[in-house]
């Protein structure tokens, strides 16, 4: 029996922050219990970064297709500078 779920992708707000550090702090633990515990360190991505994410229109959220946010990410149009 196939399981579908659909989702829908909005830009997130400064109302989301609360909720998208959850995220962040879920998934840094789920790295470090899952092999990959030097990423994401020392709190990284910071409160004030994602703010500054949100601000610029970089954050996106992920929702199921009754509202409940599944995850989040950000996409840059051009050069991001964590990967130069």
């Amino acid at each position: 029996m196939e399981s579908r779920m659909d989702f829908h992708i909005r830009p997130a707000g400064k109302d989301d922050l609360d909720a998208l550090m959850r995220i962040y702090d879920r998934a840094r633990l789920f790295m470090a219990a899952n092999g990959n515990p030097g990423q994401w360190t020392g709190g990284y991505p910071s409160e004030a970064l994602i703010a500054s994410e949100i601000e610029a229109s970089h954050s996106f959220i992920c929702e199921t297709s009754d509202g409940e946010m599944a995850g989040t990410f950000c996409f840059i149009i051009g050069e991001d500078p964590t990967y130069r």
